[in-house]
């Protein structure tokens, strides 16, 4: 986030590296953290935890997902999300050994929110990533906190704001399959979607992509 008396700059996904290069491209040295940082968003996604007052998190409405990069369908590049379980994927982990696909870098599992489009990253903590809390219930219980804090910070934000600068970054792939359902990336379907979800506010919109 770049904030100055006009603007505000916020990563909107699809993953982790938006955040990276919008900071390098403005020189950002110190930002807050919104809570489209990390982990995988979808437009929907994004529209749907902005017009929810209170994102509920826990075990019965979450769970871990195997994740497969460069997914072909038709010949267009997308990335894929399949549910798993703890059980399946700790069983995979003990025999393997660490594997992206079922782990993030830092060794978190990726975490499916139903019903809202989206996957978590680097929060959700496997036994093997060292961290002091793996339990996955005690984890999603500070998702919900960290979410919900890192929203009202946005709105907060946003409301002291008169440009929005909304930035994008596809990574290569024109689509996110999360089980059955399909979300399309392409560029005019993403900026349609991010402007309109944006304009409640009632402030400039400025988008981009990387």
């Amino acid at each position: 986030m770049k904030k100055t008396e006009e603007s505000l700059h916020i990563p909107c996904g699809f993953r982790c590296h938006t955040k990276g290069k919008m900071m390098k491209e403005y020189k950002i040295q110190k930002r807050e953290t919104f809570l489209f940082d990390i982990g995988f968003w979808s437009p929907y996604s994004i529209k749907k935890i902005l017009n929810t007052k209170y994102i509920h998190i826990n075990l019965k409405n979450t769970v871990p997902c195997i994740k497969t990069e460069a997914y072909m369908e038709n010949n267009k590049r997308g990335i894929k999300f399949v549910e798993s379980s703890y059980e399946e994927i700790n069983k995979y982990i003990e025999k393997n050994g660490y594997d992206n696909k079922y782990l993030d870098y830092t060794k978190g599992y990726y975490t499916l929110l139903k019903g809202y489009g989206c996957v978590f990253a680097h929060y959700n903590w496997h036994k093997s990533s060292g961290k002091k809390i793996t339990d996955p219930k005690r984890n999603l219980m500070i998702i919900e906190e960290t979410i919900n804090r890192r929203k009202e910070r946005l709105e907060n934000i946003i409301k002291n704001s008169n440009t929005l600068h909304i930035y994008y970054d596809k990574a290569g792939v024109e689509f996110i399959i999360i089980n059955d359902e399909k979300f399309d990336l392409t560029t005019n379907v993403v900026k349609e979607f991010l402007i309109l979800t944006f304009s409640k506010y009632e402030k400039k919109i400025i988008y981009h992509e990387f």
